[in-house]
């Protein structure tokens, strides 16, 4: 009778370090047949509790090994060792490789330049905010990768945003209740990017500003005046316009997207 229950207890730990990250990162990515499940809610409740579960999984299988691993078999002990190793690498996958918020960094440095300065070509599709006289282009090229950009126009505080698998771009006000917040970014659903406020904790649509989850559900984030164009045609009607230069530091996953808005299929499942 160990035997049984001493792996029923090891693969309790393994289920319960392992499983919910798994699932976490499997829904909030466009894995195949992920963005079609009516998820959110799932998502939003599970990443609250990962790190609880994770700790209780890790003393559970902290157990096993202090308790029962020594009566083991050679064999069963390579194999325990074996994939827990395994589980363990999982962590890379779900803590960062396929995290949105280090697939998709915020950029380190929000750099300017006027016409005659500018390095990006006019070519280039943007995104345009006009604010009391200063007028600021937000290429998409940038945009698709960080999906937002969190700036001021003037006096404007702007969330500026762009997601790659819907092909949406929208600038929002990111004042809600009276204070400016910070947003980071969450994952997809539904092929659309979910963004969420520090203060609230509430997951946003990118497409709609809608709150989907959370403890402002059912509200909007405050859509704020903005053109897309080329940005020669932006410049023509705003030659006095500031433009968003590269990061130098995603020089490589700005290159990915340089021809984005003409040449990438679009996604067949997100139709």
């Amino acid at each position: 009778m160990k035997r049984p229950t001493s792996s029923y207890i090891f693969w309790t730990g393994m289920l319960l370090l392992f499983v919910p990250g798994l699932l976490h990162a499997y829904l909030l990515m466009p894995f195949p047949g992920s963005q079609n499940l009516e998820a959110i809610k799932l998502c939003y409740y599970l990443e609250k509790i990962i790190l609880p579960l994770r700790i209780a999984g890790a003393l559970v299988i902290l157990w096993y090994f202090v308790k029962y691993f020594t009566n083991s078999r050679r064999w069963g002990k390579i194999a325990k060792v074996t994939i827990l190793v395994l589980g363990l690498s999982s962590f890379y996958i779900t803590d960062f490789a396929f995290k949105a918020s280090t697939m998709f960094e915020e950029p380190k440095t929000i750099k300017f330049a006027d016409a005659v300065a500018n390095k990006v070509p006019e070519s280039y599709i943007v995104l345009g905010v006009v604010r009391n006289g200063v007028a600021k282009a937000y290429p998409l090229v940038y945009l698709g990768y960080h999906h937002k950009v969190q700036d001021s126009v003037g006096d404007l505080p702007v969330l500026v945003t762009y997601c790659t698998m819907c092909r949406t771009g929208r600038v929002y006000s990111p004042v809600i209740d009276g204070k400016r917040q910070t947003f980071r970014l969450v994952g997809a659903r539904h092929y659309n990017a979910i963004i969420e406020d520090e203060s609230t904790g509430t997951w946003w649509y990118q497409a709609t500003g809608e709150a989907a989850v959370g403890p402002m559900q059912g509200s909007y984030l405050k859509e704020l005046p903005y053109e897309q164009s080329s940005l020669g045609a932006w410049l023509n009607k705003h030659p006095g316009s500031l433009i968003l230069q590269p990061d130098g530091h995603f020089k490589s996953d700005y290159d990915d997207l340089k021809d984005y808005d003409v040449k990438q299929a679009v996604d067949r499942d997100s139709t």
